[in-house]
């Protein structure tokens, strides 16, 4: 008969504190584990690390590179490779100053709140602007137009007289005169048209003077709105004289008729100035003023009759 010995427990024991401590380990490795498989489902980003965080795509691949500010924001800086420059893809606000070396270019307008210093050229097919001061146009391809004559400054410029442009009309009685023309030269020029007889009786004939008034004409109120030169030969009004006056289309008068009566100067050029302040005188832009000067002579005294310059206001 054989005998079985049941005395083997030290082994099995060991064996079952063996596989105690195997299950142990494995029940450590679990959380771990776990924890490592969430994690890479989380796609972190290192969205920004001042000590590491120096080159945003450092591997320098031919795209374009963007910075993206948000996931449901979605607002990017990229500098785009093609054409050399960043772009925005939503408004910029700066606070400070903006200073460039190259051009400021816009596809869109350009508004400004303030003062807009321009150092060079402003130039384009079409600029627009409410107000407009100190500009020069320079060439003959420059065109302004549409501008209200309301938003234009008011400037003074001046007529000269034409003393080419002259029509010579006799009143049919003591007409016995010639016209000539001449000029002065030194220190004080002058160019003029003298009447001239040879009768011991007055004489007289009368140049008459047609001046158009200028587009850009607003009125006469600069203060002496005529100005013309005038000298005689003779010892007064009784040997030579001038009547000068300037008149409408309609034939009314500038200035009253007796204030550029018999108008005498000795030997020496005078100017006769005159305002322009005849209550019906209404002239208009592109209608005709009329300027006349009837020179009186005798025994070869003569009136001279000089230049002429009409002052106004324009816009």
């Amino acid at each position: 008969m054989t005998r079985v010995s049941l005395n083997r427990r030290p082994h099995t024991t060991a064996f079952i504190r063996w596989s105690v401590s195997i299950l142990g380990i494995g029940i450590l490795m679990l959380p771990a584990t776990a924890a490592a498989t969430d994690k890479s489902s989380w796609n972190p980003t290192l969205l920004a690390n001042t000590e590491a965080f120096q080159t945003i795509d450092d591997i320098d691949t031919a795209s374009n590179v963007s910075l993206k500010f948000g996931e449901t924001l979605n607002k990017n800086l990229t500098y785009n490779r093609t054409l050399g420059s960043f772009q925005f893809d939503d408004d910029l606000a700066v606070t400070g100053n903006v200073q460039t070396t190259g051009n400021l270019a816009a596809s869109g307008g350009l508004v400004t709140d303030g003062n807009a210093v321009i150092h060079g050229t402003l130039s384009g097919t079409t600029i627009t602007s409410a107000t407009l001061q100190s500009i020069s146009l320079d060439g003959a391809s420059n065109v302004v137009s549409n501008i209200g004559t309301g938003s234009l400054a008011v400037r003074t410029r001046q007529i000269h007289v034409l003393v080419n442009d002259v029509t010579v009309e006799a009143d049919g009685t003591d007409n016995s005169a010639n016209v000539f023309t001449g000029t002065e030269t030194g220190t004080n020029p002058h160019a003029y048209y003298i009447i001239k007889t040879g009768s011991g009786q007055l004489q007289d004939l009368t140049l008459k003077m047609k001046v158009r008034v200028p587009r850009d004409f607003v009125d006469f109120g600069a203060g002496n709105d005529v100005s013309f030169w005038y000298k005689n030969t003779g010892g007064d009004a009784e040997d030579s004289k001038i009547d000068f006056l300037v008149e409408d289309k309609d034939g009314d008068d500038a200035f009253t008729a007796a204030e550029g009566e018999a108008l005498f100067a000795s030997t020496f050029w005078e100017e006769f100035t005159n305002e322009f302040d005849g209550g019906s005188f209404n002239p208009v832009a592109d209608e005709f003023l009329f300027v006349t000067a009837k020179g009186y002579t005798r025994s070869n005294l003569c009136p001279y009759i000089g230049e002429i310059v009409l002052t106004y206001r324009a816009r």
